[in-house]
């Protein structure tokens, strides 16, 4: 069994029925850049407070209010919106989020990845993100696939990209494996390979209260045992 291998389970909409007794937090697929209809804000409650979880992460994901996929990428559609209205609406939501929360359960926003689609510009932009975490005193959970598929893209430094977030805000991580593909750094939810464990390692040490540490790989049951063990060493030092 995978709970033998790890400390706290982060769970989504489709594994909320896994039991476990240990600590338990939520990445939810609502957008934190646009707003919340009153049905999706109940059921968040609902869910939230039946399953007692620390901390509900949230995305901020695209420009744009009903971007679609192709080829694993946002492409822009509906309307766009533009940086203030990106900070009027997540303001809003997480307002909102802490009237029907129950206290002491955290916020964070996870950065999304950066593709050369016109849809990511503003939601990826390290100022953006830093400011929303100012203004709403919310946490950072730091996806490190994201970091460095954005700084591939951009044509960025990953090390020095990595800390031009505030790194006091990092509660959480995300790391697993990307991928090359055509010219663009994709998402892939591989094994995470060398570069991802020292990013990890330098992150670790850079950042301040960091709770959770989240593989993103699905690959193989038993190659993840091993991986979430790596990951303990790794923290342990």
């Amino acid at each position: 069994m995978i709970n033998e291998f790890a400390d706290c389970y982060e769970c989504r909409h489709f594994s909320l029925n896994f039991f476990t007794d240990k600590p338990k937090i939520f990445h939810s697929e609502l957008r934190l850049e646009k707003p919340f209809h009153p049905a999706e804000l109940r059921s968040l409650k609902k869910i939230v407070s039946q399953n007692n979880f620390e901390s509900v992460s949230f995305h901020l994901a695209a420009d744009y209010t009903n971007p679609i996929i192709c080829s694993d990428m946002f492409q822009p559609q509906g309307i766009k919106y533009n940086r203030d209205e990106i900070f009027s609406n997540v303001r809003i939501n997480v307002r909102s989020l802490r009237e029907s929360l129950p206290d002491g359960v955290v916020v964070s926003l996870e950065n999304n990845n950066y593709y050369p689609t016109g849809a990511y510009d503003t939601v990826t932009n390290t100022e953006t993100i830093n400011q929303i975490l100012c203004d709403n005193n919310i946490m950072l959970l730091l996806d490190l696939a994201h970091l460095r598929i954005t700084a591939f893209n951009r044509g960025y430094d990953l090390f020095s990209y990595a800390e031009t977030f505030l790194l006091d805000k990092v509660i959480q991580f995300h790391i697993s494996g990307c991928r090359l593909e055509n010219g663009v750094m994709m998402d892939a939810h591989d094994e995470p390979d060398e570069i991802d464990w020292k990013l990890m390692v330098h992150l670790l040490n850079k950042c301040g209260d960091t709770r959770y540490v989240t593989l993103e790989y699905y690959r193989d049951i038993e190659r993840l045992k091993v991986l979430n063990r790596k990951v303990s060493l790794l923290i342990k030092g």
